[in-house]
């Protein structure tokens, strides 16, 4: 009960902030499409850079984001197969986008920080770069496929600043370029305003869903892959890798960390980037907003009864 009370306190500001969103989406002309426009072209890309920027890479811990990219693009692949019959296009691709992704960057960390402690933060940084490149590249073309010709899919990942951002970070962080204490200062910053506006975007998109928007059928489809299959191939990996591969020494820490990305809900950015390509934000915001309320539960129990029994 503690470990409960503890998680949904760190919780509790997303969901005041979503909540907000609704509010200002019924009550006041909010702009969907400039918030996701801000995210995308302006605060995305400041946090992913000087996320790639600020964090050490080792041998060991640059499998992290290679292994996760790996994972997403499975884990994508796998659900465009399994919802090949569904009559939207759109909402084929949302659910192939939400399937190989995880809300792990303002959802993972706070959760980290709580379970684990403040060593966890740098590891889950390293995992989230996988999830990124996944977003901005295969995550992409997947959710533009379902409204645009594979060549526009191509210009429109091309114009995504978020590629450019995380290549330069690498190039920073491998060079030990110096940004200066005027950048160490006030980049940070941009973290929040990153929260801030995901969640509130969340909760806007909420306001303008319908009943025709709340289907259960995308929560079966879309649970199934993040809370069952994700899971359940993580252990897989886990296990085996305790027993044959080796790959991470038997570092506890990391196997905590991995099995975390593994049950974290649907990612906001979902949202974001349906909003962008105008392909179901309404559908894509009400997945989004129920698993995150799955989670509240979903993940104390996970983390309080199934890892203790494999790490």
């Amino acid at each position: 009960m503690t470990l409960f009370l503890e998680f949904v306190s760190k919780l509790t500001p997303i969901y005041i902030l979503i909540a907000a969103g609704y509010v200002m989406g019924k009550r006041l002309p909010v702009n969907r499409d400039t918030i996701s426009s801000l995210l995308i072209y302006l605060i995305a890309p400041v946090v992913i850079f000087n996320s790639v920027y600020t964090t050490e890479l080792t041998k060991q811990t640059a499998l992290l984001p290679v292994l996760f990219f790996f994972l997403c693009c499975t884990m994508a692949f796998f659900a465009y197969w399994m919802n090949r019959n569904m009559k939207s296009s759109a909402m084929r691709g949302v659910l192939a986008f939400a399937g190989g992704s995880g809300n792990t960057g303002y959802f993972g960390l706070p959760v980290a920080l709580a379970l684990f402690g403040e060593h966890a933060v740098g590891l889950v940084v390293l995992c989230v770069f996988g999830f990124i490149v996944y977003e901005t590249t295969v995550g992409f073309m997947l959710i533009a496929h379902g409204k645009y010709t594979i060549k526009e899919s191509l210009m429109k990942l091309l114009s995504l600043p978020v590629v450019y951002a995380f290549l330069l970070g690498v190039v920073a962080q491998v060079t030990h370029f110096y940004m200066g204490s005027v950048y160490q200062g006030f980049v940070p910053n941009f973290r929040g305003a990153y929260v801030l506006l995901g969640s509130l975007l969340i909760g806007v998109a909420l306001s303008e869903m319908n009943r025709s928007h709340a289907e259960v059928s995308l929560l079966v489809r879309s649970f199934f892959v993040r809370f069952v299959v994700w899971p359940s191939a993580m252990i897989v990996f886990i296990v085996l890798d305790q027993s044959k591969f080796g790959l991470f020494s038997g570092r506890t820490d990391i196997y905590q960390v991995l099995f975390l990305m593994s049950i974290v809900p649907l990612a906001a950015n979902t949202v974001a980037y349906a909003t962008f390509l105008k392909s179901e934000p309404e559908r894509a915001a009400f997945i989004v907003f129920v698993s995150t309320i799955f989670a509240i539960v979903f993940i104390p129990l996970m983390t309080s009864f199934v890892l203790p029994a494999i790490v």
